[in-house]
Order: structure tokens, then C-alpha cells, then sequence
């Protein structure tokens, strides 16, 4: 018994779909899962791009809300800087551009 062309790709779809859906469930992924994820990360998508949109809008036509942003960026950024710094300072060095302050104790 010989398999033609068609059979055997039939075959080897099916065993490759059988393969997939093994795998995810070995993994603990079911495929309404795929699709909540999948929906989830389009959200995610869509509210980044608002997020980049409201942004260019708010430096572009200034405005109270422009300003509203524009004094909140360097604050958040200052914040950040400060966390970055406390957390250096837990170190034994710092690293500064490829130099190294250590710290005597």
C-alpha cells in the first residue's frame, strides 16, 4: 500500500496540527486563551498609540493641557533618575559610562 501525493500531505497537516495543539496544552494554553491574550495585546496596542497621539498633540498645540504635560515629563523623569540613584547607592560602586567610582567605607 502506497501513499499518493495528496494522502501524504493530508497526513503530515494532520500530525503537524496534532504536534501544535499538544504542545499547548502541555504548556497550559488553551486557544481561548490565544485569543484573550491576542485581544488583550491589541488593546495594549491601540492604547499606546493614543498615548503617543494625545502626546504629539499636547507638545504640538501647547495649551493647558500642554502644559499640564510638559511640567509633568521632567518630574517623572527626575523621579526616575532618583530611584536609579538610591538603587546605586545600595551598590558597593556605581558605574558611570564605563567608569567605576568605588566607595570606601
Amino acid at each position: 500500500m502506497e501513499l499518493d501525493e495528496e494522502e501524504f500531505e493530508e497526513a503530515l497537516k494532520y500530525i503537524q496540527d496534532k504536534n501544535i495543539f499538544m504542545t499547548l496544552e502541555a504548556m497550559g494554553i488553551s486557544a481561548s486563551s490565544l485569543v484573550g491574550m491576542l485581544t488583550m495585546l491589541l488593546i495594549l496596542l491601540l492604547l499606546l498609540f493614543a498615548f503617543i497621539f494625545v502626546g504629539i498633540e499636547a507638545f504640538a498645540l501647547g495649551g493647558a493641557f500642554g502644559a499640564v504635560i510638559n511640567s509633568v515629563i521632567p518630574a517623572a523623569i527626575g523621579g526616575c533618575l532618583l530611584y536609579t540613584s538610591d538603587a546605586a547607592d545600595d551598590l558597593l560602586c556605581v558605574d558611570l559610562g564605563g567608569r567605576r567610582i568605588i566607595k570606601k567605607k
